[in-house]
């Protein structure tokens, strides 16, 4: 409960604001903000329930790995924005063989790019360590994915063994297909 007294146009008055119960846990989401893979690999190494990982600049060049693998660990809801930024990387989803998981991904505002000759930009492979992977509630929201040039070996999404996947006023440029769903 907040109260704010002062003037409203040429009225004293004392006014109550009131947080609505429908948006209780809100106040608890931590921003995260990266700038680099380096950064991007940690933030989602390091992911806790309730963050959004937001990107500040683009990712594009730097000497780390430039893939980044998202275990969906039980419980935990990750989200990354980015912002409308570019992204030259590959995000692997790892369902951690639970097909029935509560958890979700949602990767949204992101600018894939890339000059690799054959990229799946958001990719979840049947298999990982040789159990099957399973990844599950995945949202892709308002995402690009470009190649500099045409080339038949570039996939925007690949979500293969994928349980509750949503892509959503996303488009491509200069690949191969924007989704492939197994």
């Amino acid at each position: 409960l907040t109260t704010i007294i002062g003037n409203v146009l040429t009225t004293a008055t004392e006014v109550n604001v009131t947080i609505d119960d429908n948006f209780a846990g809100r106040h608890d989401i931590e921003m995260v903000y990266v700038s680099s893979f380096r950064e991007l690999y940690e933030a989602v190494n390091n992911y806790k329930h309730g963050q959004i990982i937001n990107f500040e600049d683009n990712i594009v060049d730097d000497d780390a790995e430039r893939d980044i693998v998202i275990l969906q660990k039980e419980g935990v809801n990750v989200v990354i924005n980015g912002d409308g930024y570019k992204f030259d990387g590959v995000i692997t989803i790892n369902g951690d063989a639970r097909y029935d998981g509560k958890e979700s991904v949602l990767l949204q505002n992101i600018h894939f790019c890339s000059e690799r000759s054959d990229i799946n930009f958001i990719d979840a492979p049947t298999k990982i360590n040789g159990r099957y992977n399973y990844s599950h509630n995945i949202t892709v929201d308002g995402c690009t994915f470009v190649s500099k040039t045409y080339n038949e070996e570039i996939v925007g999404i690949k979500l293969l063994t994928t349980y509750n996947a949503v892509v959503k006023n996303s488009s491509a440029k200069n690949i191969h297909t924007l989704a492939q769903f197994q």
